[in-house]
């Protein structure tokens, strides 16, 4: 379920709704370097009538104190982040500029502090393919984040970042050759940050040459 992102979205700061999908597109920006980047309106219509699952898990949760705040400002908040388009090389750009200390490579923008960026990829390494996270850290041992759209970014940090997008997803909500061409470049090319330096090219995080 979308508990901790719901959670994520009522910790943006703004007056409204409007401020706060502001908040995040102006992060999102710094992030890809794509300064047009934008909310699909079509995808975020079709998400608010279809809600219902959302609504009663967020009505529990602030019963529970962990929402505060209108319920249903907060969902068009979280729906609206899920509705901005990118494109594959954007989220290559994404995974490039955590990899890269929280600034974007490209534009030379700071999109996310320093110190942030160790707490944001551990989190990516431990659960960011959903159910299948101890797996792909097994065998792929890329920090990545895949959503149900399709896309998944990694990040090697100090080297590089990827981005893949194919939309038929496998039973834990992930890109089925997504995960497969992750796989194929791990092994053909030796990314696999947690494996004994002699036998990765990035193993151990990488090491200086």
């Amino acid at each position: 379920d979308h508990r901790g992102a719901l959670v994520a979205a009522n910790l943006v700061r703004g007056r409204d709704r409007d401020e706060k999908v502001a908040r995040l597109l102006e992060r999102f920006r710094a992030y890809t370097g794509n300064p047009d980047l934008a909310v699909d309106e079509t995808i975020l219509s079709e998400q608010l009538v279809s809600n219902d699952r959302n609504l009663g898990i967020s009505y529990l949760m602030r019963s529970l104190g962990m929402l505060h705040g209108d319920i249903e400002e907060n969902l068009a908040v979280y729906l609206s982040a899920c509705s901005v388009t990118v494109t594959a090389v954007e989220l290559g750009v994404m995974g490039a500029t955590l990899g890269h200390g929280g600034v974007n490579p490209v534009t030379g923008e700071r999109a996310l502090a320093r110190e942030h960026t160790r707490s944001v990829i551990s989190v990516m390494n431990m659960c960011g393919m959903y159910d299948a996270a101890g797996e792909w850290a097994h065998d792929v041992g890329i920090p990545a984040k895949s959503g149900v759209s399709g896309g998944i970014m990694a990040t090697i940090p100090d080297y590089f970042g990827l981005g893949v997008y194919s939309p038929g997803l496998d039973r834990h909500g992930n890109s089925v050759r997504g995960v497969a061409v992750c796989r194929e470049l791990s092994a053909r090319f030796g990314l696999h940050v947690f494996a004994d330096p002699s036998e990765s090219r990035f193993g151990r995080v990488a090491q200086p040459d």
